[in-house]
């Protein structure tokens, strides 16, 4: 048999395409029955002619949904524990300030009269004051009012972030 007389017919099968050399009888009948089980075991396992894998769908929409659900569910949580803490370290921040003020204005009085003292007691003022505001203020406020602040001074806001990422680089080495 010369490789003109074989020829090579693909039949579809449930795990993909096979090849057989058989005779020259590809014919509409052979593949028509093979696709013939394919609906009837499609029809067998649940699907209708008229609308297929509608139920498979909608097992996939609701699995969907559900995977939806969770996600948010879980990063709505992750959020407020983020704010929680955020809120907790500005209380610890206005602490910090206020236990910092309070020493600058107990040092100060120990300079006597002078600018040094004037300085010390404006510096501790303006902690006191920062430390109020920290307390004032809200994480999403916090947030938002320094994105204005970015958005108004971008220059001076990227000066100030390379000169943080700096110092924090010089202070992890």
């Amino acid at each position: 048999m010369s490789s003109f007389d074989r020829e090579s017919r693909f039949s579809e099968t449930s795990s993909g395409f096979s090849t057989s050399s058989e005779g020259s009888n590809t014919s509409a009948e052979s593949y028509s029955g093979s696709l013939a089980g394919d609906v009837s075991s499609a029809n067998s396992s649940g699907m209708t002619t008229g609308s297929p894998g509608s139920s498979t769908l909608d097992q996939a929409q609701e699995k969907t949904d559900k995977v939806i659900e969770t996600a948010s569910s879980k990063a709505s949580e992750f959020g407020d524990k983020a704010t929680q803490q955020a809120d907790a370290g500005m209380e610890k921040a206005a602490s910090g300030m206020d236990s910092l003020a309070d020493t600058l204005r107990d040092r100060s009085q120990s300079m006597g009269e002078g600018q040094l003292q004037s300085a010390a007691v404006t510096a501790a003022d303006k902690l006191q004051s920062g430390a109020e505001m920290l307390r004032q203020t809200d994480t999403d406020q916090l947030i938002s009012q320094l994105e204005d602040m970015i958005r108004q001074k971008p220059v001076e806001s990227l000066l100030i972030a390379a000169a943080a990422g700096y110092l924090f680089s010089k202070a992890l080495r």
